[in-house]
């Protein structure tokens, strides 16, 4: 029985046509974009809290 990231990873593979190099090279990328989304999501909580101990 499969479990859930088992067929996460099948269907990423699956998606990149099989290749196991273009499966982890989108792997690369979207984590890439995660870091970025993140830090942004950060900066604007740090602004916020900063904001807000200002009024």
């Amino acid at each position: 029985m499969s479990t859930p990231v088992e067929m996460q990873i099948e269907e990423i593979i699956a998606t990149c046509g099989g290749d196991l190099r273009g499966a982890v090279k989108a792997l690369i990328l979207v984590n890439e974009q995660l870091e970025i989304e993140i830090a942004k999501l950060q900066a604007a909580a740090c602004h916020c809290a900063t904001a807000a101990t200002k009024h």
